[in-house]
């Protein structure tokens, strides 16, 4: 029902129909994100290129990528598993992650 409505995932802040739509690329660019190690900006250009590549319908680009960039700035101990990240790759990645935050 929720779907149906358009309304947003609880804690997601995303429309659930476009987070379901895309559910598959979301957790391909993330997982690829943290399995080679990016920093920001080129976690930030990955997201953007594979969107513009591979989302469709062209209006879902910007909030999906909007969407990839927060769960990749959302990522924690308590939620990678859900972008099939292990725990090692989310170590190495988070060591990387933490040195371009300052």
């Amino acid at each position: 029902m929720a779907a149906a409505a358009g309304m947003a995932m609880p804690g997601s802040g995303w429309p659930l129909p476009l987070r379901l739509r895309h559910r598959a690329a979301l957790r391909g660019i993330v997982g690829e994100i943290v399995r080679g190690c990016m920093d920001r900006r080129a976690a930030f250009a990955h997201i953007a290129a594979r969107a513009d590549a591979n989302i469709e319908p062209a209006d879902d680009r910007e909030p999906f990528r909007e969407m990839a960039e927060r769960d990749v700035l959302g990522l924690h101990e308590g939620n990678y598993a859900r972008h099939r990240i292990t725990p090692a790759e989310f170590d190495a990645w988070r060591r990387i992650w933490a040195e371009g935050a300052g």
